[in-house]
């Protein structure tokens, strides 16, 4: 089973690139800290929404669920690159939980509709 689970916080404001296929990719850095230090983790998601991004700014926690997809790729004729993000399945931000898809991230559930 390939399932990542990542807490911590943004470190940036998330990026939005649009897809071949349709659609948008959001990227964003999750800063987690472990025993004496911190790691920089690239995550990615798709179908992005407008609450999504006002709720995603630097410095707000996160908590996402995922998975890990290894990359690689050509940067020159004879250069290849390797990269690994999460690719996340639910992003969860300030009481909202989105569930990230090709076509669109919705919420699932809100503070207001949660009571």
């Amino acid at each position: 089973m390939n399932k990542i689970e990542l807490m911590g916080k943004l470190a940036r404001d998330c990026n939005v690139t649009d897809i071949k296929k349709g659609g948008k990719m959001l990227f964003m850095t999750v800063v987690a800290t472990r025993d004496g230090g911190r790691d920089f983790l690239p995550v990615k998601a798709f179908g992005v929404s407008e609450p999504m991004l006002a709720a995603l700014k630097e410095g707000a926690d996160v908590h996402v669920i995922g998975r890990l997809q290894a990359g690689k790729y050509d940067k020159e004729a004879q250069k290849q690159l390797y990269n690994n993000a999460v690719v996340a399945d639910e992003i969860r931000c300030g009481g909202n939980i989105w569930l990230a898809s090709a076509v669109t991230a919705a919420p699932v559930a809100t503070p207001a509709s949660a009571a």
